[in-house]
């Protein structure tokens, strides 16, 4: 009997004290937490990277080695997204841009249906818009090539 209420006790501790850490974040780092930064940077930067891993596909480089690509990418995603000290310097950023009523307030609609809705799928937006601006961009780059390069002529370098 002695050993259960131990045990309970010692449970009871830990997740008190857990819920005390939560209560103790910064409200930058509790919106860190919230709009799970992680994984919505790791989601991003597989969506950013799978055009290339597609051109690659394309100019025939074998599955195995796209695979391959992919695993040590995804490696390499998780190993950025995790550090610790980008997670800190990105509350920092935050705390320099929102003061703590805003930041709260963003933790509120982000709690909501709809901030757990944009949350989901703001990394294909982000890559969905990146698309577009490069879509427009290549619209209207060969105009703008040739001025550049009629003002690179008109003032050569030395």
């Amino acid at each position: 009997m002695k050993k259960i209420v131990t045990i309970i006790v010692t449970f009871l501790t830990v997740n008190l004290s857990f819920a005390q850490e939560i209560d103790k974040l910064s409200p930058s780092m509790e919106l860190m937490k919230l709009i799970k930064f992680e994984n919505t940077l790791i989601n991003t930067s597989k969506l950013g990277f799978a055009p290339f891993l597609n051109q690659l596909k394309t100019k025939g480089m074998p599955e195995e080695a796209i695979q391959e690509l992919k695993g040590v990418s995804d490696i390499y995603f998780k190993q950025v997204a995790s550090d610790p000290d980008l997670k800190k310097e990105m509350a920092g950023i935050y705390e320099e841009k929102f003061n703590k009523d805003e930041l709260k307030k963003l933790i509120t609609f982000y709690k909501s249906p709809l901030g757990q809705k944009s949350l989901q799928i703001l990394p294909e937006m982000t890559h969905a818009g990146g698309k577009l601006g490069k879509k427009y961009a290549e619209k209207y780059s060969e105009n703008f090539k040739e001025n550049l390069t009629r003002i690179m002529k008109k003032y050569p370098r030395e």
